[in-house]
């Protein structure tokens, strides 16, 4: 199986592509910047940044037919809704939400 995995610069998707290349599945592993995949043992890393179309095109011509995608990439913020700038709120929804719809 082929999976490419957003987000595993860390935490969760890092630990998933890691995860998922013991079990022997060939595992793109995306972030936005390149470096921050730096010492992750995985068949390919690729930039991905879920909010831009040209980079989820680039991204997915460059890995090639896929079985899985593991949409991990995310972003939070904590507080009342309410004190969040509209601009948080957009943007959380461009990489929550129509990110992962980008790239499906």
């Amino acid at each position: 199986m082929r999976a490419l995995v957003t987000g595993a610069g860390s935490g969760i998707g890092r630990a998933t592509a890691q995860v998922l290349t013991e079990r022997g599945h060939d595992v793109v592993a995306t972030a936005r910047r390149l470096e921050a995949l730096d010492g992750l043992e995985v068949a390919q890393r690729l930039v991905l940044d879920v909010t831009d179309d040209a980079s989820v095109a680039a991204c997915v011509d460059a890995a090639g037919p896929i079985d899985v995608v593991v949409n991990n990439a995310g972003i939070t913020e904590t507080g009342p809704l309410e004190t969040y700038p509209h601009e948080v709120l957009v943007a959380m929804f461009e990489t929550n939400v129509f990110g992962p719809m980008r790239l499906v």
